[in-house]
């Protein structure tokens, strides 16, 4: 069983999402800030995070998640479509990018595909 947080400054969405993910069959922590995410880099197999959070962002946690755990697969979320935060994103070295509202069945194959995307 996986072990996943789900980073998102949205509690509605958060827990909504952790509910279903968890009916899944996914063990999951939910966090509502990017500090938490990177004060635990590592100790999940998949952290899902939100792009834009007020305070420290999801780019700028993903950049220091990666440079303390360079395999951390870090998939990120967004409700938003500029596609320079999607680009950065990716040349962070995120696992990959989902537009909200989220397709469920692409977020499951991300979580199990060991490949990247």
């Amino acid at each position: 069983m996986k072990h996943l947080l789900l980073v998102d400054d949205d509690r509605d969405f958060t827990e909504s999402l952790a509910e279903l993910l968890q009916d899944y069959g996914y063990r999951v922590e939910t966090a509502f800030a990017g500090e938490e995410a990177v004060r635990r880099a590592g100790e999940f197999d998949v952290t899902l995070m939100d792009i834009s959070m007020p305070g420290r962002d999801g780019i700028d946690c993903l950049r220091a998640i990666r440079s303390a755990e360079p395999a951390a697969r870090v998939i990120m979320m967004t409700g938003f479509t500029r596609a320079e935060l999607v680009e950065q994103a990716h040349g962070e070295g995120a696992f990959g990018v989902l537009y909200k509202p989220l397709d469920i069945d692409r977020l499951l194959h991300l979580i199990e595909d060991d490949t990247g995307a």
